[in-house]
């Protein structure tokens, strides 16, 4: 339960006192403030550790300061439910960053790195968007085969469409990125890659306080599991915009009951090199995504575990050198393949 409230005076100690539906006395949160923003939120555990059931909660909030003091009565929260979908779908794209105008070696083999996962998801019965076919993801252009620029925007904006998508809750996406925003365009957004204020807008996933500022918006539209796998995606405000939580290495209490279902975010910290240019991709980035999801989806290992023994495993065969250090989880380490990933 998040309570949205402003304090006249900037510097003022404060408290808010909850009251269940039957005007029962739950409990009190206090602190103080410089700049009279007022953010709270509670985890509708009461004090002896029980979760709420109430149908909706009040919440009085009192402020004390130089000019005095100050109560006010905010309208009932009433409890909503967890709008996830039946089952997670998957959204699965990649850019063809390589393939044009230089003609990379094995750059074909990013594309078949996509097809292979939406067989696999296909086939264990998940819907996969965009749709293409049940053997080939959605292939982002960057340029034609004679090397003159495509205008891209229309398949952009198809992917943003379907990452919006109410079903969509589970995202892999190779190729160009950074801290703010996906496709490796300087400014993203509007057709061009994608922009995390976009995302932030489409999934409704604004920070606390912009919903302070702003007012109420609509129930956010959190992603159970993200992997963009490009230059920065770890660095910045990306993992936020699909609604994960704001901790890098959390341990299973942030999910106590009452609060959002575990997610987990996958991307690099840094810059990546993918290939060199007169030579080719290097396999080692499409063979580390196969063993990650071996480990992960069949052998049932966490997604921490299978991050790092796609690597360990396999580090003599076929992913030496991957920059597993750079790999980074934003969210819930442990989580496993399809975990929560149904309602409820």
């Amino acid at each position: 339960m998040y309570v949205q409230a402003r304090s006249a005076q900037p510097q003022v100690d404060w408290t808010t006192d909850f009251y269940g539906e039957n005007d029962d006395y739950i409990g009190t949160i206090g602190g103080s403030t410089t700049d009279g923003v007022i953010p709270v939120a509670w985890n509708l555990i009461d004090p002896f550790g029980q979760l709420r059931t109430d149908a909706f909660f009040t919440a009085v909030v009192n402020v004390t300061g130089p000019s005095g003091q100050a109560i006010a009565t905010a309208p009932r929260s009433w409890k909503g439910t967890d709008n996830f979908p039946s089952r997670g779908d998957r959204v699965i794209f990649n850019q063809q960053g390589w393939e044009y105008p230089s003609h990379w070696n094995n750059a074909e083999y990013l594309d078949s790195m996509a097809d292979n996962l939406v067989q696999g998801a296909i086939g264990a019965g998940f819907s996969v968007l965009p749709v293409v076919s049940t053997v080939e993801a959605f292939h982002l252009k960057t340029v034609d085969p004679n090397g003159t620029p495509i205008d891209d925007t229309n398949a952009w904006r198809t992917v943003f469409a379907v990452i919006t998508n109410h079903n969509s809750r589970n995202l892999f996406y190779f190729g160009h990125g950074g801290a703010n925003g996906i496709g490796g365009y300087p400014n993203p957004g509007n057709g061009y890659g994608i922009s995390a204020k976009e995302l932030m807008d489409g999934l409704n996933n604004q920070p606390f306080l912009y919903m302070m500022v702003g007012g109420p918006r609509p129930n956010p539209h959190r992603y159970r599991f993200v992997y963009v796998s490009g230059c920065s995606t770890a660095d910045g405000l990306l993992p936020f915009a699909f609604g994960v939580t704001n901790n890098r290495d959390p341990d299973l209490h942030p999910y106590s009951p009452g609060e959002g279902r575990p997610s987990a975010y996958l991307g690099f910290s840094g810059k990546v090199q993918v290939g060199v240019r007169n030579t080719g991709i290097y396999l080692h980035h499409p063979n580390y995504v196969a063993h990650l999801w071996t480990e992960w989806a069949l052998n049932g290992r966490t997604l921490d575990d299978a991050r790092q023994h796609a690597y360990d495993d396999y580090v003599n065969i076929d992913v030496a050198g991957f920059p597993i250090g750079k790999l980074k989880i934003v969210g819930y380490r442990q989580l496993h393949f399809n975990e929560a990933n149904t309602n409820p």
